[in-house]
């Protein structure tokens, strides 16, 4: 699964790609496009079928230029399911009676402050959902090799926290 992050300057659209699916040996910011707002086709190619998490200039852009977004990203929805997920799976490790070996939760990344993106919007966006792709491999790690953790043996795809577009 790729998903994308979109942000507006000016006349201009940046797009990235980032590999949220699982982890493949590649990196997982697989593309950056910056377009002029003229390139419309080119914009909504690089979109479609992905979900999207736009800063506010990039949703007011992709509204404007008609864009079809399926899907936005909730960035903090998900990481509150991330935290949520761990707290299940602690507590559910907390209740055993006989204690294997601890599981080592990853660290959560701060929460995105959608204000304060500094002087590259895209590419700061970019890595914080990199990063919480990275959390989720490791977070799956962890529960899917410990039987005593629900939701099966299988690493699942990310839980990304979506709001239907608008």
């Amino acid at each position: 699964m790729t998903d994308c992050v979109v942000d507006a300057r000016g006349d201009e659209v940046a797009v990235w790609h980032v590999h949220t699916g699982f982890d493949t040996g590649m990196p997982r910011l697989t593309g950056a496009w910056v377009l002029p707002v003229s390139e419309v086709a080119k914009i909504g190619l690089l979109v479609r079928g992905r979900r999207v998490l736009a800063t506010a200039a990039g949703e007011k852009a992709l509204r404007r230029l008609g864009v079809q977004v399926e899907a936005h990203i909730d960035p903090d929805a998900t990481l509150k399911g991330f935290a949520a997920l761990c707290e299940e799976l602690q507590a559910v490790y907390d209740a055993l009676e006989k204690k294997p070996k601890q599981p080592a939760w990853p660290a959560l990344p701060e929460p995105l402050d959608m204000g304060e993106l500094g002087a590259e919007p895209a590419l700061t966006v970019a890595r914080w959902l990199e990063r919480m792709a990275i959390v989720w491999e490791e977070i799956e790690g962890e529960r899917a090799i410990r039987k005593y953790l629900p939701h099966g043996r299988e690493r699942r795809p990310i839980a990304i926290a979506v709001r239907a577009a608008a």
